[in-house]
């Protein structure tokens, strides 16, 4: 069974403000796909690891309802991660390993380092070469 997703197209507009950090109808590199397990033993539902678009670079978990799945597959560099997290049991993620473990660089992105958020575009580049998304992202160029 596949658990994680590599590219999502947004679809539905979001009836909270987390939508509005996306564009309608743009594709989406997907750095991670995880899921809460409440103590109760309910979910929270599946959410997408994306870089927002509107704020700044940063990288927010997005209810995968509002997307359509474009490409499923799994990079070699992901890993799966479960970890305590804040009013849920644990969280399962499947996630890129440069943002799930021990990394700081999802907290170190959401804090606008310039640094992380250098290295963040730098793995979506990679991502987007090593899955060959080049057709989906028509600005795309490595070189840059």
């Amino acid at each position: 069974m596949r658990v994680a997703v590599m590219l999502v197209k947004y679809v539905t507009k979001s009836m909270t403000n987390f939508g509005e950090d996306l564009t309608l109808g743009r594709n989406y590199v997907v750095f991670g796909v995880a899921m809460g397990i409440k103590p109760s033993g309910d979910t929270n539902g599946l959410r997408f690891l994306l870089r927002e678009d509107h704020e700044g670079p940063g990288v927010l978990y997005f209810d995968a309802s509002l997307f359509e799945v474009v490409d499923d597959k799994i990079p070699p560099d992901f890993i799966l991660n479960l970890k305590p997290v804040n009013g849920l049991k644990y969280m399962l993620e499947v996630v890129h390993h440069q943002l799930g473990g021990t990394s700081d660089l999802y907290d170190r992105v959401n804090d606008r380092d310039e640094d992380a958020i250098a290295e963040l575009l730098s793995i979506e580049r990679t991502i987007i070469s090593q899955m060959n998304y080049e057709t989906f992202f028509p600005s795309f160029n490595v070189a840059r």
